[in-house]
């Protein structure tokens, strides 16, 4: 499983350029996998931090998506609205960054990322419920190694 962050900050929001050389161009959104046993929102506040330096605002789930890739393998993922602050330190995942308008979206990102949905999310959610809040702070904040909940045979 795949987990990607719509992050906006004033009205504009965060598409990285990857460093591979086969994703060179191909703008996208900070995230990554999901580790075994690892919670969803956490790993995604952890992809993000590891990718961005950014600590996010999880508000909630925009889409879940299925790609599946030149090697036969398919990737489950679903993005999520964000909000934060602060600016951008990258890792050397990436090689460029940019805070793209909503009107400015190229319409190949849209069809391919449906950012328009993370900006729509937002509007509509606000703040985030109280109820989100506890489920963070239940499932902390801060990467930490996965509990083992599953006997491993």
């Amino acid at each position: 499983m795949v987990v990607k962050a719509g992050i906006v900050h004033d009205g504009r929001i965060l598409v990285l350029d990857p460093s591979e050389a086969e994703r060179h161009g191909e703008h996208d959104l900070p995230g990554g996998k999901v580790e075994y046993d690892e919670d969803p929102v956490a790993a995604l506040m952890r992809e993000v931090l590891e990718e961005t330096g950014l600590s996010i605002d999880v508000v909630a789930p925009v889409r879940m998506w299925s790609v599946i890739r030149a090697n036969g393998n398919q990737m489950v993922g679903v993005t999520w609205a964000c909000r934060a602050e602060g600016n951008v330190t990258l890792s050397a995942e990436h090689v460029a960054y940019q805070w793209i308008a909503r009107e400015d979206i190229p319409q190949e990102w849209e069809e391919r990322l449906e950012l328009e949905m993370v900006f729509h999310v937002l509007e509509r959610m606000g703040e985030p419920p109280a109820w989100f809040d506890h489920y963070v702070a239940l499932n902390s904040t801060k990467y930490r190694p996965p509990r083992r909940r599953h006997q491993v045979l």
